[in-house]
């Protein structure tokens, strides 16, 4: 068995995120600390009604008082899909940009991170996390520059677990709190809503890797090869 064996299939993924996308359009404290991530994933959604659709963009941001700084953090996913079922690109990223003392117009990119699913199996991780790459379109319309992150370099890709959008926000929410997202990453519905995420993209993974443990204890084979395969 593979890692990727129990990944939904890209119908079923598009699916998940648009129900992601549905929660914080509606979600009351989205609509009233995030406006500018809620519009986002209102684009994000009504750009993915129409029927057979075969892939989903979304890039979000929002602002927050960090440790006696502003910052703005973005947060993005992409699926590419070839047919309904199988996938050319699914990536998804966080970055983190220092807004200079609340000027959020001088924005300096000072973290970013991206979490890929490799469908090509190449010699990377298949689900991997890897620090820089360039900037996206919705960190390029904001001016912001990638130059100082050296996005050519693209080693190393670190083994990781699949990523979803609600995971994604969640993991953002929660490193770099405030009063709002205290709210949020707390509120029961959302809570719910992350829970259904790791039960349909994570449950599978570390299934996988819990049977690699139980059936090969006595075999050459490590997990890091499984990682890869």
């Amino acid at each position: 068995m593979k890692v990727q064996d129990g990944y939904p299939e890209a119908e079923k993924m598009i699916a998940n995120e648009r129900k992601t996308l549905e929660f914080i359009v509606n979600h009351p404290i989205c609509q009233t600390h995030y406006h500018e991530l809620c519009s986002a994933a209102r684009s994000a959604f009504d750009a993915t009604r129409s029927a057979g659709v075969t892939g989903l963009t979304f890039e979000g941001t929002w602002d927050v008082l960090w440790q006696d700084r502003w910052l703005r953090l973005y947060a993005g996913g992409t699926i590419v899909a070839n047919t309904q079922r199988a996938y050319d690109q699914v990536s998804y990223y966080l970055a983190v940009c220092d807004a200079r003392n609340s000027n959020v117009d001088r924005l300096r990119l000072v973290r970013k991170f991206h979490f890929d699913f490799d469908p090509q199996r190449s010699e990377s991780p298949t689900f991997h996390l890897q620090y820089g790459g360039e900037a996206t379109p919705a960190l390029k319309s904001a001016g912001v520059h990638d130059k100082y992150l050296f996005p050519w370099f693209e080693s190393p890709r670190i083994p990781s677990f699949p990523m979803s959008l609600a995971i994604l926000l969640h993991l953002g929410l929660t490193e770099f709190r405030d009063q709002h997202s205290r709210r949020l990453v707390e509120d029961n519905a959302w809570r719910n809503l992350v829970k259904q995420n790791e039960e349909f993209i994570l449950k599978s993974f570390h299934g996988v890797c819990n049977r690699h443990f139980r059936d090969s204890a006595k075999g050459r084979k490590l997990l890091m090869d499984l990682l890869y395969e």
